[in-house]
């Protein structure tokens, strides 16, 4: 085996939405508020592979090009009726980093290195920005239906979360030709993240932190 060295460009896109949302019990019943946020962004990048033999190490870096083509929604509930509803303009910074180790362990083809299996292991970072401008939409009932209206210019809400991932799983390579090759894995994760959502036009922070599978 010899030592290879791999640096390559990147660009793809980022899809979904992050939800932030806040929950209370009064009077026997469910009340909350739910902001979900978009992260449909273009994503460019690089990637820097280290190889030898069975084992190769990839450091990766991407960052948001642009800003979402989506609204921040903020819906309010008591039980399971909304009583209030409001979209608003967002701009988002976008970045990730990941470090990640990986070893062949099976060959799927007769051809050696047509279809290789690898184990990966590793560890993402990653971190969102948002600022919410403004807000239209409606509340109500109970009373009537009423428009709800703040300028554009108001900067009405700053959002920002910060994920730390590891993960474990398996790699499938697949190469066509001398020119294609076709990547896929599967990941087992664990996540823990940090969130702090400020609402500047009602002068009240709120800040979560969580750990999931």
């Amino acid at each position: 085996p010899t030592l290879r060295l791999e640096l390559r460009p990147e660009i793809g896109i980022s899809g979904g939405t992050e939800t932030y949302e806040l929950s209370a019990r009064n009077i026997g019943y469910a009340i909350g508020s739910k902001l979900t946020y978009p992260v449909d962004v273009p994503l460019a990048g690089g990637r820097a592979t280290a190889s030898y033999g069975a084992f190769a190490v990839a450091l990766s870096f991407h960052t948001g090009l642009g800003q979402p083509s989506g609204k921040m929604v903020d819906s309010d509930y008591a039980g399971t009726t909304e009583f209030s509803h409001t979209e608003s303009r967002v701009t988002a910074k976008l970045w990730s980093a990941e470090l990640a180790g990986r070893m062949r362990v099976a060959e799927l083809a007769e051809t050696a290195g047509a279809l290789p299996l690898s184990l990966v292991l590793g560890f993402r970072h990653a971190a969102n920005v948002w600022d919410v401008h403004g807000a239209s939409g409606w509340q109500g009932p109970p009373a009537p239906r009423v428009t709800v209206s703040i300028p554009d210019a108001v900067h009405a809400l700053h959002y920002t979360s910060t994920y730390e991932i590891a993960f474990f799983g398996a790699r499938l390579d697949g190469h066509l030709g001398d020119s294609i090759r076709l990547s896929s894995e599967a990941r087992l994760l664990s996540a823990w993240s940090q969130h702090e959502d400020d609402h500047l036009i009602r002068a009240k922070r709120g800040t979560a932190s969580v750990h999931a599978l």
